[in-house]
């Protein structure tokens, strides 16, 4: 009895063993597969223990550039500074391409965008040997040091790797190819603002029109980059109305917004969504040099005919 008794006490050790190690494996597969969604933002002391590095081949005109150290061999720098040139720079030479001006943004687009949602986070990978890589855009910076490939700042870095390929090889097809990639990682570097970056604001402005007093109330989100606006004349127009329009019409706007800046490029630079409220006015859409305006009446503000004329007109 004794030696079953000891058996089983066995049987039992040796599965809780097991349940343990496959439990590791889980929380480990787990780790490294969220490791590095984002970037981390390049800090003072960062700028310091790099300063050399970054007088050799960091460039103050460039307006996006991704910039390389690995530990064993000499760094590079990819730079966008033209609409429609690529320029490559390393230890031995220059290389530049000229490209279609679309990828040449898209890639600027992904720069901009992984850089603004990067993290400060408690742990930080540490290392001796291996390859840092930075981003700016303009000013700002962001860093991964030798991400896992599979994370999304290896497939990051992968992307930015064919593109350097590319230019010093002015392979055009190759660059083009890395389309889909960069469009997808662009999406998922937006996924990533936080909730209050697509805040609803009110504004309230008089204006003077053919010796008419009116005043316009617009609501916007994504720091005014996606407008809506209301037209009263001064006799109908009272402090409480701008409230009354945010809490009628400011889950629609939020709603409609982050649609479209999640599925569009409409807002990406610096270009302006603006929704013209006008209920003696047939609905209409046209694109000027730097917005997109649409006209429509208040009947038809609802999230799901915003999100049906941005997807008409927007992409």
């Amino acid at each position: 009895m004794m030696k079953n008794m000891k058996k089983k006490k066995n049987e039992v050790i040796a599965w809780c063993t097991k349940m343990l190690l496959i439990t590791a494996l889980v929380f480990t597969v787990s780790s490294s597969a969220n490791a590095q969604r984002r970037l981390v933002p390049c800090d003072i002391d960062d700028y310091r223990i790099w300063n050399k590095f970054f007088e050799n081949y960091y460039q103050k005109d460039a307006f996006c550039q991704y910039l390389v150290s690995p530990s064993f061999s000499k760094p590079y720098a990819l730079y966008l500074k033209d609409a429609d040139t690529l320029v490559v720079k390393d230890a031995e030479k220059e290389y530049k391409m000229v490209c279609d001006s679309t990828i040449n943004h898209h890639i600027s687009m992904l720069i901009t965008h992984a850089v603004a949602t990067s993290m400060f986070t408690p742990i930080t990978q540490l290392g001796l040997d291996g390859t840092s890589y930075f981003f700016f855009d303009s000013g700002n910076g962001a860093t991964c040091w030798s991400p896992d490939e599979y994370s999304n700042c290896g497939r990051l870095v992968h992307v930015m790797e064919e593109v350097v390929k590319a230019v010093k090889a002015e392979d055009n097809s190759l660059l083009q190819s890395q389309k889909p990639t960069v469009d997808s990682l662009i999406t998922m570097f937006k996924s990533y603002y936080p909730d209050d970056y697509n805040t609803v604001t009110v504004d309230c402005s008089g204006l003077i029109d053919d010796g008419k007093d009116t005043h316009d109330v617009s609501i916007s989100s994504y720091h005014k980059r996606i407008n809506m606006t209301f037209t009263y004349p001064e006799k109908k127009y009272n402090q409480s109305i701008a409230d009354k329009l945010k809490l009628q019409y400011g889950k629609v706007l939020q709603e409609a917004a982050r649609w479209a800046f999640m599925n569009t490029y409409a807002i990406d630079w610096d270009w302006q969504i603006n929704i013209i409220v006008d209920n003696s006015s047939p609905s209409k859409f046209q694109k000027l040099k730097y917005d997109y305006e649409f006209t429509i009446q208040e009947k038809d503000i609802n999230t799901d005919n915003l999100i049906r004329l941005f997807k008409e007109y927007l992409q």
